[in-house]
């Protein structure tokens, strides 16, 4: 005869009713024992471990019962971290308390090293003012002198005077011819 193993499979935990919870269980395969059968019976005291996996439903009162044990637990490991943590402060504050006229003293020869410092250092300060004021009026005339001198209209390029001045020169031999005026030949040569 062979012998199986049980795969047993269960349903979600129902209602709390009378102070217990139930679910059904059933084997897969159908050994028909019960050896390694799963709880299908718990009470209904709110256990965390269900709150968290979210098994079965819970009306309002089993909700706030689960709620405010969590808040209790929460606040308890509150007080105990509290707890824990004032011993290292209190340990601290006696160590500074030991070392307060030493620190009192390293603050009043870092402040006077401070003020030697920052007293040597104004006359940089004004020297980095002054020029910046001296920059910003040379860039203010530079401006102002570009603004207010503008230069008139730009020569014609070379090639474009000399098509003008043939023009002209042509417009008066022509003049002249039709005037009946003699040409000079050194002087109209082109």
């Amino acid at each position: 005869m062979h012998k199986q193993t049980e795969n047993w499979r269960c349903s979600n935990w129902g209602g709390c009713a009378n102070g217990v919870r139930l679910r059904t269980c059933t084997d897969i395969n159908e050994c028909r024992t019960e050896k390694a059968v799963p709880e299908r019976k718990i009470s209904c005291e709110a256990k965390l471990e269900q709150a968290e996996t979210g098994y079965g439903t819970y009306d309002n009162t089993q909700k706030k019962g689960i709620t405010d044990s969590i808040i209790e637990q929460h606040a308890q490991l509150s007080e105990q971290k509290k707890s824990a943590l004032q011993q290292p402060s209190e340990i601290r504050q006696q160590q500074e308390a030991q070392q307060t006229p030493t620190k009192q003293e390293n603050v009043k020869q870092e402040a006077a090293q401070q003020l030697q410092t920052s007293s040597k250092k104004k006359p940089l300060g004004k020297a980095i003012l002054v020029s910046l004021i001296v920059i910003l009026a040379a860039v203010g005339a530079m401006l102002g002198f570009m603004f207010f001198n503008k230069p008139g209209p730009l020569p014609a390029p070379p090639v474009i005077a000399k098509k003008e001045e043939k023009i002209e020169i042509k417009a008066i031999k022509e003049r002249k011819k039709l005037e009946g005026i003699k040409e000079d030949d050194e002087l109209f040569n082109i």
